[in-house]
């Protein structure tokens, strides 16, 4: 196996790649490219290099040969810190911590996840129930409790996120 000499001027990206690694990806490359040739020469691979740069330079170096430098890598981390922290919340039923998350979270989706979680956990099949099965007080306690809150002036608002829906009113 030759070892391919890349100008670091023409080449910023892949002149950082392991030499091993580099070569393998190039002949792959090469490879793919034409499948139909039984061996891949210095100028496959040198046309494979020069692809491969052009296509990283155009990507703003999006590859990320340690995750860790990708901008985006502490937001993604911490979401899935959080998610974890959802799940387990929900595993242990602290319906305190996840109704805290709910009011909170500025993700929507993670929001969303504590709020399904949270459902589950309260349990609320009476909202299936057929309009002939009455409803009992502990159950629109529960229901009233989960989507609303007291305000500073005593008076009862919605919770963030709830909506009165027509839904909702036919069960009067």
């Amino acid at each position: 196996m030759e070892a391919l000499q890349l100008n670091p001027t023409e080449y910023p990206h892949l002149s950082k790649w392991e030499s091993n690694h580099l070569i393998q990806t190039l002949e792959n490359l090469s490879q793919q490219a034409n499948p139909s040739k039984k061996e891949i020469t210095q100028a496959d691979k040198q046309w494979a290099a020069t692809m491969l740069e052009m296509d990283l330079a155009a990507q703003s170096g999006a590859i990320w040969e340690d995750e860790q430098e990708d901008p985006k890598w502490a937001a993604t981390l911490e979401h899935n810190k959080k998610f974890y922290l959802i799940k387990d919340l929900f595993q242990q039923k602290n319906t305190e911590a996840l109704e805290e998350i709910f009011q909170t979270e500025t993700d929507l989706d993670l929001k969303e996840m504590a709020n399904n979680y949270l459902k589950t956990l309260y349990d609320l099949p009476f909202l299936n129930k057929s309009n002939s099965t009455k409803v009992s007080n502990e159950e629109i306690t529960i229901l009233v409790n989960s989507l609303t809150f007291v305000a500073d002036d005593n008076t009862i608002q919605l919770n963030e996120g709830i909506q009165i829906t027509d839904e909702i009113k036919k069960y009067h």
